[in-house]
Protein backbone atom coordinates (compact mmCIF):
# COMPACT_ATOMS: atom_id res chain seq x y z
CA UNK A 1 0.00 0.00 0.00
CA UNK A 2 1.39 3.43 -0.91
CA UNK A 3 1.97 6.16 1.65
CA UNK A 4 -1.02 8.07 0.24
CA UNK A 5 -3.20 4.96 0.67
CA UNK A 6 -2.04 4.55 4.27
CA UNK A 7 -2.76 8.22 5.02
CA UNK A 8 -6.25 7.98 3.51
CA UNK A 9 -6.92 4.81 5.51
CA UNK A 10 -5.87 6.52 8.76
CA UNK A 11 -8.06 9.55 7.95
CA UNK A 12 -11.00 7.25 7.16
CA UNK A 13 -10.59 5.31 10.44
CA UNK A 14 -10.19 8.55 12.43
CA UNK A 15 -13.37 9.89 10.80
CA UNK A 16 -15.33 6.76 11.74
CA UNK A 17 -14.02 6.96 15.30
CA UNK A 18 -14.98 10.63 15.56
CA UNK A 19 -18.41 9.88 14.11
CA UNK A 20 -18.89 7.13 16.72
CA UNK A 21 -17.86 9.46 19.56
CA UNK A 22 -20.19 12.20 18.34
CA UNK A 23 -23.04 9.70 18.01
CA UNK A 24 -22.53 8.48 21.58
CA UNK A 25 -22.24 12.01 22.93
CA UNK A 26 -25.39 13.16 21.13
CA UNK A 27 -27.62 10.45 22.55
CA UNK A 28 -29.72 11.41 25.58
CA UNK A 29 -29.38 9.43 28.78
CA UNK A 30 -31.18 6.13 28.95
CA UNK A 31 -34.85 6.26 29.78
CA UNK A 32 -36.07 4.03 32.58
CA UNK A 33 -36.76 0.56 31.23
CA UNK A 34 -39.45 -1.94 32.12
CA UNK A 35 -37.15 -3.15 34.89
CA UNK A 36 -37.13 0.33 36.38
CA UNK A 37 -40.71 0.93 37.47
CA UNK A 38 -40.17 3.75 39.94
CA UNK A 39 -37.50 6.40 40.40
CA UNK A 40 -36.40 7.71 43.79
CA UNK A 41 -34.21 10.83 43.73
CA UNK A 42 -31.66 11.26 46.54
CA UNK A 43 -31.32 14.99 47.19
CA UNK A 44 -28.92 15.12 50.14
CA UNK A 45 -25.55 13.58 51.01
CA UNK A 46 -26.54 13.47 54.68
CA UNK A 47 -27.14 9.76 55.40
CA UNK A 48 -29.60 10.45 58.24
CA UNK A 49 -32.90 8.61 58.48
CA UNK A 50 -34.98 11.62 59.57
CA UNK A 51 -38.60 12.45 58.81
CA UNK A 52 -38.02 15.70 56.92
CA UNK A 53 -38.38 16.94 53.35
CA UNK A 54 -35.00 15.53 52.21
CA UNK A 55 -34.36 12.11 50.70
CA UNK A 56 -31.13 10.48 51.89
CA UNK A 57 -29.54 7.36 50.41
CA UNK A 58 -30.58 5.33 53.46
CA UNK A 59 -34.19 6.57 53.19
CA UNK A 60 -34.23 5.89 49.43
CA UNK A 61 -33.18 2.28 50.03
CA UNK A 62 -35.90 1.88 52.65
CA UNK A 63 -38.48 3.37 50.23
CA UNK A 64 -37.33 1.00 47.45
CA UNK A 65 -37.35 -2.04 49.74
CA UNK A 66 -40.88 -1.25 50.94
CA UNK A 67 -42.21 -0.04 47.55
CA UNK A 68 -43.62 3.01 49.30
CA UNK A 69 -42.78 6.66 49.89
CA UNK A 70 -40.66 7.10 53.01
CA UNK A 71 -39.91 10.34 54.86
CA UNK A 72 -38.69 12.79 52.18
CA UNK A 73 -38.41 10.14 49.47
CA UNK A 74 -41.19 9.74 46.97
CA UNK A 75 -41.36 7.13 44.24
CA UNK A 76 -42.22 8.68 40.89
CA UNK A 77 -43.81 6.12 38.63
CA UNK A 78 -44.97 2.74 39.81
CA UNK A 79 -43.31 1.02 42.74
CA UNK A 80 -41.64 -2.27 41.85
CA UNK A 81 -38.16 -2.53 40.36
CA UNK A 82 -37.07 0.91 41.53
CA UNK A 83 -34.10 3.01 40.44
CA UNK A 84 -32.38 5.19 43.02
CA UNK A 85 -30.97 8.28 41.33
CA UNK A 86 -27.94 9.81 43.07
CA UNK A 87 -26.62 13.35 42.70
CA UNK A 88 -23.90 13.68 40.06
CA UNK A 89 -20.46 14.07 41.61
CA UNK A 90 -21.72 13.62 45.16
CA UNK A 91 -19.85 11.57 47.75
CA UNK A 92 -22.04 9.58 50.13
CA UNK A 93 -20.38 8.80 53.45
CA UNK A 94 -22.25 6.44 55.75
CA UNK A 95 -21.33 7.54 59.26
CA UNK A 96 -23.27 5.15 61.45
CA UNK A 97 -24.43 1.56 61.70
CA UNK A 98 -27.92 1.08 60.31
CA UNK A 99 -28.18 -2.70 60.56
CA UNK A 100 -26.09 -5.72 61.53
CA UNK A 101 -27.71 -8.45 59.45
CA UNK A 102 -24.57 -9.12 57.40
CA UNK A 103 -22.20 -7.45 59.85
CA UNK A 104 -22.36 -3.83 60.96
CA UNK A 105 -22.90 -1.52 57.99
CA UNK A 106 -24.48 1.81 57.16
CA UNK A 107 -27.11 0.55 54.75
CA UNK A 108 -30.63 -0.62 55.62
Amino acid sequence: MSNLGKILLVIFIAGLTLLGVLTVMAKPGPAPTALSDGIIVVDTINPADVDDSNCSLVEAIIAANNDADYHGCTISGSPGNDTIQLQAGAVYTLTGVHNVTQGANGLP
